[in-house]
């Protein structure tokens, strides 16, 4: 669970190809849901985040958002108590 059990590091999996992060997202972060991709706007939401986020992946600025530039003490609040939206910025 990112970033709870995991910190605020570019990579929450520690390597393992097999590892699975749950982060929080903001469903239309990517932009309006297209509802050509999925009747159910929900699901359109989904699908075009998913589309977004392998975009960044595939050109290295998914890790990046995993750790964001936070002071010492916004980080510690961070992971203790507070969770953070992947791709928020501070």
């Amino acid at each position: 669970m990112w970033p709870f059990e995991t910190g605020l590091v570019p990579d929450p999996t520690g390597g393992r190809a097999d590892a699975i992060v749950h982060a929080e997202i903001w469903p239309t972060w990517a932009g309006p849901p297209d509802p050509a991709r999925h009747p159910v706007r929900d699901a359109a939401q989904v699908a075009g985040l998913a589309d977004h986020l392998r975009t960044l992946d595939d050109a290295g600025e998914l890790a990046p958002l995993f750790a964001p530039s936070l002071d010492a003490s916004a980080a510690h609040a961070v992971v203790a108590e507070e969770g953070w939206v992947l791709g928020a910025t501070p």
